[in-house]
């Protein structure tokens, strides 16, 4: 056997084993794909449920503060928190229309924002002034919004604080099926 032949006969081994090679990982890859892939089974009558996604309330959907008119409630037993609130936010721009007290309720939140569906965006400024203040939408058919100052109510923050405070992203539900 000469040097050509020898050559030739290595080259065909080495092919052929490359070619068994490549044929076990292919029938390997192929099968794991088949075991291991998603199988999607509908539930009959099953309801989508909402997502939560991180949102931002776009800036330029707030009211400015001179805009939104507000009556500041005592909620808790604190004497004169709803009256130094209102000054707070007085001073910040906002139309304080009303300082009192709310009645028997004690609020153990740091605050309550209360609103119809016509004055979310000025309530969504308003939790961005106010530490901790959850939002609560009532059936209320005017913009008129109250806030309810809690027994664990801290402070009010200043403008720029409040611009930081909206820009930053926040947990809300999206669309059904998401």
């Amino acid at each position: 056997m000469n040097f050509a032949s020898r050559r030739n006969e290595r080259r065909r081994r080495i092919l052929s084993l490359s070619a068994v090679a490549l044929a076990i990982f292919l029938i390997g890859y192929g099968t794991g794909y088949l075991v291991n892939r998603p199988v999607f089974v509908p539930v009959e009558n099953a309801e989508p449920t909402p997502c939560i996604t991180l949102a931002i309330f776009p800036v330029e959907f707030v009211p400015d503060p001179d805009e939104v008119e507000v009556r500041v409630l005592n909620g808790s037993k604190r004497v004169g928190v709803a009256g130094i609130t209102g000054e707070v936010l007085e001073n910040a721009g906002f139309k304080v229309l009303e300082v009192g007290n709310l009645g028997a309720d004690n609020i153990k939140s740091a605050a309550e924002i209360r609103y119809g569906k016509k004055s979310k965006s000025a309530a969504i400024l308003l939790q961005a002034y106010i530490v901790n203040a959850v939002l609560i939408q009532d059936n209320r058919k005017d913009k008129s919004i109250d806030i309810v100052v809690g027994q664990g109510f801290e402070s009010v923050r200043d403008k720029e604080a409040a611009m930081r405070e909206l820009a930053r992203p926040t947990p809300s539900p999206s669309g059904t099926g998401c």
